[in-house]
Order: structure tokens, then C-alpha cells, then sequence
């Protein structure tokens, strides 16, 4: 073998070596939910089944969601949603706080659209209930009707895109059934639940703010090359 062909053959074996060892890195639970704009640069997955993906992580317990979270070679969609459900499992056991904590960083970081529905319903629920909650279940926690707003037409966004860049209606279809209630107060515009939100004003300011959130999707989820 000369020495030119020896050359090729070595930066060729690292580069692949280079590439497997990127597919296979590890992060922790927290290192994936403190991911902003997708620093970590987790491969995004080209032809997902989410509504599969879905239902495994629902059948799946804490345990299991943060051993499948931290395997190598975690990719962005799985690790959206593994972490949504994550935070779904801390709000079943009634660990409020956590349960709240992860679902904020899953909707901002990852533009998960059912964790930003489920903010949503929390936010549109009237304060007074919150109140009323046993001890470590919520009673420090302030629902902010603009706050609802806002989670509503992120779901509601985030999920077409994601329709859209993965062919998967799934998620459309969740945020519908669960954005139902919310949509039609808003459409009625019922002064008693909308709790003094100025519909006109949160209906502008969404609008203005729609460019960057769905330039913020194709950051964390770009569509691969044309070929």
C-alpha cells in the first residue's frame, strides 16, 4: 500500500469512527432538558412514528423513560416526547413542581406541542383551584390567562409544523381534542373565564410573534438536504 492510499484509508476510518461515536454519545435527563435551539445537536429523526412512540412512553414508568432518555444515541423527537412524558408521569404522582418544571423546558426548548397544551389547560384553569389543593400539589402555582393564550397558538403552530416537516398528524390531533374547550371560550368570548384578557391585544401580539417561532422549529428540526 503507498503512502497516499495509507493517508486516505486512515482519515477515512476516523472520520467514521468520528461519525459512530456522535450517534452514540449519552446525556443525562438534565443535560436534555437544558437543550435550548438544540445545542447538543441531537439527530433529528427522518420518518418517525410518533403516535407509536407516543404510546410506548405512556405504557413506560419513570424508570423507563429516563433509562430509554439516557441510552446512546438519543435523537430530538425522542427525546421531546420522552421528556413530555416524563413530566406527565411527576404530575400523575402528584410531584407537581417537577412535573412543572419539565413540562416548561420540554415546550421552550423542544416546541413540544402537548406539553405546551398541557400548559395551556393549566393556565386557563381558574386560580381559586389551585388553591384548594392538597400540599405539594400546585398551591404556589398562578395561572396567567395570556399565558393560556399563548400556549394555545404554540401547540396549535408547533403542530402543524411538525405535521408539515414529518408528515405526522398525531399531534394535530391531540392539541384539537384537548384545545376544544379553550377555543370555544375564547370564540365566545366569555368575560367570566377569560379573566380580564384582552383578546384583540393577545391575538396581535401572536401574530407578530409567529415568524420567530416557527424559525425556531426549523432550528431544532430542519429538514434534511435536498438530494
Amino acid at each position: 500500500m503507498n503512502h497516499y492510499a495509507f493517508f486516505l484509508l486512515a482519515f477515512f476510518s476516523l472520520g467514521l469512527f468520528s461519525c459512530s461515536d456522535q450517534l452514540a454519545k449519552s446525556y443525562t435527563v438534565a443535560e436534555l432538558l437544558d437543550n435550548p435551539q438544540n445545542q447538543l445537536q441531537l439527530p433529528v429523526e427522518q420518518d418517525p412514528d410518533l403516535l407509536l412512540l407516543c404510546q410506548e412512553l405512556d405504557e413506560t414508568d419513570i424508570t423507563g423513560i429516563k433509562t430509554r432518555l439516557e441510552r446512546p444515541g438519543i435523537q430530538a423527537l425522542e427525546a421531546s416526547f420522552g421528556l413530555y412524558f416524563l413530566g406527565q408521569k411527576y404530575f400523575q404522582q402528584d410531584s407537581f413542581d417537577l412535573g412543572l418544571n419539565i413540562m416548561e423546558k420540554v415546550a421552550d426548548n423542544y416546541l413540544n406541542p402537548l406539553a405546551l397544551t398541557r400548559l395551556m389547560l393549566l393556565h386557563k384553569t381558574d386560580p381559586s383551584r389551585f388553591a384548594q389543593l392538597p400540599a405539594g400539589q400546585g398551591q404556589g402555582f398562578q395561572p396567567e390567562i395570556e399565558k393560556a393564550h399563548y400556549y394555545l397558538h404554540a401547540a396549535l403552530n408547533s403542530a402543524i409544523f411538525m405535521m408539515e416537516r414529518f408528515n405526522e398528524r398525531a399531534p394535530v390531533d391531540d392539541v384539537n381534542r384537548y384545545a376544544q374547550g379553550f377555543i370555544q371560550i375564547l370564540e365566545e368570548g366569555d368575560s367570566s373565564q377569560l379573566r380580564g384578557l384582552d383578546l384583540e391585544a393577545a391575538e396581535a401580539k401572536m401574530k407578530a410573534e409567529l415568524p420567530q417561532l416557527q424559525a425556531k422549529f426549523e432550528t431544532l428540526y430542519p429538514a434534511p438536504p435536498a438530494s
